[in-house]
């Protein structure tokens, strides 16, 4: 249970957003440092471009609660580009709960309603040495 805190905690959080606000979910999977990787994470348009992007991603021994902004640049009417930067959680297997800095950069289009996008992170722990994150994944 102790390793679930941090994702329930962020579904928590994130449950009480009002429902009026311009909310995606979406789904992904990966690879962490060559593992695989299956994630979540919610999308909200704060403006002028901006983008609150929480997610939760669970790898074979890690548990990575994220809160990302990004900055998303216009590349076409149905596609977009981003960069941007957050905080992490993350719960390694056997070890203590850790805090990070992520850096992400990613390219999405839409299509019929949903965006379909691939992402990369690069996560810097306070604790042990840095990873990198490959993710595809789909907004609805």
């Amino acid at each position: 249970m102790k390793r679930f805190m941090p994702a329930f905690l962020f579904l928590l959080l994130f449950a009480a957003l009002p429902l009026q606000a311009q909310v995606r979910w979406g789904a992904r999977i990966g690879v962490v440092d060559g593992g695989p990787m299956i994630g979540g994470d919610m999308v909200w348009a704060m403006g002028g471009g901006f983008i609150l992007n929480p997610g939760v991603e669970i790898s074979e021994d890690l548990i990575s609660t994220n809160a990302d902004v990004h900055y998303d640049i216009e590349i076409h009417r149905d596609a977009a580009f981003w960069i941007g930067s957050g905080i992490a959680l993350l719960n390694p297997e056997n070890q203590d709960l850790d805090v990070g800095v992520n850096l992400i950069a990613g390219v999405g289009t839409r299509r019929a309603g949903r965006i379909i996008y691939t992402q990369v992170k690069l996560t810097a722990p306070s604790d042990y040495d840095s990873f990198t994150t490959l993710a595809v994944g789909i907004r609805f």
